[in-house]
This record gives C-alpha cells, sequence and structure tokens, in this order.
C-alpha cells in the first residue's frame, strides 16, 4: 500500500510552517528514493462560537432533561457524539499483522462545515434512534443550557 501523510502548517511571509516539523522530516526520511506529490490545501474555517455553544449547550440539555443521558457528565456525552460521527478507523500493517485503532476528532480539529454536519448527525441520531428533539439555537438561546 502507498503511504499517504498530511502535515498541518500556516504560511507567514511566503513560507510554509509546519505545525508538527518533528513528524513530517520523519516521513521524508521514510520515503528517501520515492517519487512523491505534495499538495497544499486551504483549511476550511474554524468552528464558530455559535455552533460550539449550541452543541454543548445541547449536551446539556440531554444530561439535564433525558434519562438516555441523565448521569452523564458533559465530557461523557460529548465523547460519545464524537466517537459515533467524528472517528476514523485506520489498519496498518506492522509485520505480518494488522493493526487497527481508531482516531478520534476533537471539535478543534474540524472547520465550520464538518461542525454543521457533525451537529446535524448528532441531532439526526439523537431524535431517529431514542426520539429526542434537541432545542432548537433559537430555544437553547433563551434557556437556561447555554
Amino acid at each position: 500500500m502507498k503511504k499517504q501523510v498530511a502535515f498541518r502548517g500556516r504560511i507567514v511571509n511566503g513560507e510554509i510552517h509546519y505545525f508538527k516539523p518533528k513528524d513530517r522530516l520523519k516521513a521524508i526520511t521514510e520515503l528517501e528514493g520515492k517519487e512523491i506529490v505534495e499538495r497544499i490545501e486551504e483549511i476550511g474555517d474554524d468552528v464558530s462560537a455559535n455552533q460550539r455553544a449550541y452543541y454543548f449547550a445541547t449536551n446539556r440539555y440531554l444530561i439535564k432533561e433525558t434519562e438516555i443521558f441523565g448521569g452523564w457528565t458533559e465530557q461523557e456525552v460529548d465523547d460519545y457524539a464524537r466517537d459515533l460521527f467524528l472517528a476514523t478507523i485506520f489498519v496498518r500493517k506492522e509485520g505480518k499483522e494488522e493493526v487497527t485503532f481508531k482516531k478520534i476528532l476533537s471539535i478543534r480539529e474540524v472547520d465550520m462545515e464538518r461542525m454543521s454536519d457533525f451537529i446535524k448527525e448528532w441531532l439526526d441520531y439523537l431524535s431517529f434512534t431514542h426520539g429526542v428533539y434537541c432545542p432548537t439555537t433559537e430555544e437553547i438561546l433563551l434557556s437556561k443550557y447555554q
């Protein structure tokens, strides 16, 4: 299987400053002598304060107003939602064995568009699976959960 890696960074004064330069250097070393393609891709906007506030207020609502998540902490509800909708399963070969691992994105790692999709998937899941209908953004703004 071809190796594919990606490294995030920021362009400042025409130069790329990588967030994890040591990891990037290690990957380059491992690909010594190979042909590669380098792509530069602009990352979408960060999650907005309104998206973040709505998501966490909705989770507080779930804890206080539903039996399903009653007794859970905010962190437990967040972990559960992210595990459902922001997780990717990877399989890596180590010697003769395949190792499976899961990468769960944090809210800080998604952009506004992905966060919108995540919130929609979470709300759809709650309504279709558990019959829970969360308050709208306007209802949250007028509530005690913000």
